[in-house]
């Protein structure tokens, strides 16, 4: 599977987060709030914030920030 920003992901289907790509502070900040990598989130909406599902909470971030966010569409479980 190819990644591609946050930013630029369709809502809807079950994402991985790949890598993120920010200094370390931001980094560590990130995973602080679940985007760990390999952790499954869902992107709920791409309009003026992005809005995402992680850990079974709701966080709204900035187009920016999820410009650093590196996810890749889940495989579907057979």
């Amino acid at each position: 599977m190819i990644s591609k920003p946050l930013s630029e992901a369709e809502p809807g289907p079950v994402l991985l987060v790949d890598h993120l790509d920010a200094n370390e502070k931001i980094c560590r900040r990130l995973r602080e709030v679940g985007f760990c990598e390999k952790a499954e989130i869902q992107l709920l909406s791409r309009g003026g914030q992005i809005i995402c599902n992680v850990c079974g909470t709701r966080l709204a971030l900035s187009r920016a920030l999820a410009k650093k966010i590196w996810v890749k569409q889940e495989r579907p479980k057979i």
